[in-house]
């Protein structure tokens, strides 16, 4: 039962945010596609130019993790106006579980699959890759947190 509550939770949510969902994935499969050009080293020339907008974009997508999280968390009033705030169906524990799911599988695990294949590119070896995806993560949780 608790399941299938959390499942609508997500749903609604997802529901509500698609269109700022739609933005963030286009926004990341840009700055992944810039990031595997200057890795595969494709751009000759370019490469100088397309360095400073991959610094940007980095800024940009930093940004854009931090501004998705406001959208996750407040998506949804709590209660309306005239509803008392004792009779809503869902436990505080299940928004939770709810909103840190939809920030784990749309803020955390995209950029982390991204930089999984940048190293997968690179050749990276995957005991090293072991290591060093707890930093990943960090990395990704020390702005957000």
């Amino acid at each position: 039962m608790m399941l299938k509550r959390l499942a609508l939770l997500i749903r609604n949510d997802i529901d509500h945010l698609k269109k700022v969902l739609f933005i963030w994935a286009a926004f990341l499969a840009v700055f992944y596609a810039v990031i595997m050009l200057l890795t595969l080293d494709t751009l000759g020339e370019f490469t100088s130019g397309v360095t400073g907008f991959a610094f940007i974009l980095t800024l940009l997508a930093k940004a854009a993790q931090i501004a998705l999280i406001p959208y996750i968390v407040q998506d949804g009033p709590i209660s309306g106006r005239d509803e008392f705030w004792l009779t809503r169906p869902h436990s505080k524990g299940e928004v939770l579980t709810a909103k840190m799911t939809m920030f784990l599988v749309f803020v955390l695990i995209p950029p982390l699959m991204g930089d999984i294949l940048v190293m997968v590119l690179n050749g990276i070896d995957t005991t090293e890759m072991a290591a060093v995806i707890p930093e990943l993560v960090l990395r990704h949780l020390v702005l957000i947190v």
